[in-house]
């Protein structure tokens, strides 16, 4: 079973910590990436030998598309071959976009699962970020969402930022619990290079971002999601039972999946693509029937198993060493000898019976944990 994901390079505007690939565009631009979309997709599913068992469309903004649009890639998503397997449908969505029509033609198409970026449910935070939505529209965003019939919701939200007081984050999560969403993800913020927000902190407009807030709302959180019923299964995500992200648990697995739309990045079988971020050319070479791959690597054997580890150890269920040791004909404990012992005299990991685990403190220097297995 295998994963799709499909890019959405759309938005009415950026946000201010963004460097995603995305823009704003006009409605025939829009429809003319939808046409060649549906060409790739075409291309990509007839060569994939598993069914998919997830889809994922993400941005950019995928709910800014309009619905016309999205009528349009629905029904072409519809004459896919490899489909019916699917249990987890979700789309990337933003407090203001959506509407009763929209969210029903989702439904109708087979959508399950929505996951709105929040990022937070402070009116004076929301502007430092740039976004386009207030607290009012985020909570009024979120009972449309359930009116309209879904169960499964999402929510993204960001602490580490700018100004950012322990009593603001907690406030904010609060009123995350306080909707009982099925699925919560709490990112750090990453001050991306060349983004406004990196140009404000560089000029001394905001203060920097402070690390030991940072860590302490990490701790916090935990804690008061535990507590409401959320099991924290990777460093920034939360569900509540059977609600886990079954797409992102693929990626964490390094298990198959395909990316189309515009600089997507796929891996099957240890072959790793992406696909070159240039609109036009995007267009015209799928309009020639070719795929405008810029990258295309197969890993070797010692690449996969150090990715593999390495993604395990974002997760808190860790590495489990028996289905790990078969998939690569390895001996983990072996192998990995010296980076097992490091890590675990410096407190990031520690062996639970058959499984390798991050530590707290390794789920809060994760980087530090994974330079280990390089």
């Amino acid at each position: 079973m295998g994963g799709l994901y499909i890019h959405i390079p759309f938005c009415p505007s950026k946000c201010r910590y963004c460097d995603f690939l995305s823009g704003p565009a006009a409605e025939a631009d829009q429809a003319a990436y939808i046409e060649a979309l549906l060409i790739d997709l075409r291309l990509q599913i007839q060569a994939f030998d598993q069914p998919l068992e997830t889809i994922f469309i993400g941005g950019g903004t995928p709910s800014s598309l309009s619905r016309a649009n999205w009528a349009r890639l629905l029904e072409g998503m519809a004459d896919l071959p490899g489909l019916g397997a699917v249990q987890e449908w979700t789309v990337e969505v933003n407090p203001g976009d959506l509407t009763a029509g929209l969210l029903a033609d989702w439904l109708a198409a087979g959508v399950n699962r929505l996951s709105m970026g929040v990022q937070s449910f402070d009116d004076a935070t929301l502007k430092i970020l740039g976004r386009r939505h207030d607290r009012q529209m985020a909570l009024a965003a979120y009972e449309t969402i359930r009116a309209a019939g879904f169960s499964n919701v999402n929510l993204d939200l960001m602490y580490g930022l700018p100004g950012m007081t322990l009593d603001s984050w907690q406030a904010t999560v609060k009123a995350a619990l306080a909707l009982a969403p099925s699925h919560l993800s709490l990112y750090g913020l990453i001050v991306e290079e060349g983004t406004p927000i990196a140009q404000d902190l560089a000029a001394g407009r905001l203060p920097d971002p402070d690390e030991d807030l940072a860590r302490a709302s990490f701790l916090w959180q935990r804690e008061a999601l535990a507590a409401a019923g959320y099991r924290q299964y990777e460093i920034s995500n939360y569900a509540q039972e059977g609600e886990v992200c079954r797409h992102n648990r693929l990626y964490w697995s390094l298990g198959d999946w395909l990316g189309c739309g515009l600089g997507a990045s796929g891996q099957v079988g240890g072959r790793f693509t992406r696909l070159t971020g240039d609109p036009a050319l995007y267009r015209s070479s799928l309009a020639e029937g070719r795929l405008p791959l810029v990258e295309d690597e197969v890993w070797s054997r010692e690449d996969l198993m150090s990715e593999q580890v390495i993604l395990a150890l974002r997760q808190t269920e860790g590495l489990w060493i028996p289905s790990f040791d078969a998939r690569y004909g390895a001996h983990f404990h072996l192998d990995y000898a010296v980076a097992i012992k490091a890590a675990c005299t410096q407190g990031l990991a520690v062996m639970d019976g058959q499984y390798f685990k991050p530590s707290l403190e390794g789920l809060l220097l994760n980087n530090e944990l994974a330079i280990l297995f390089l």
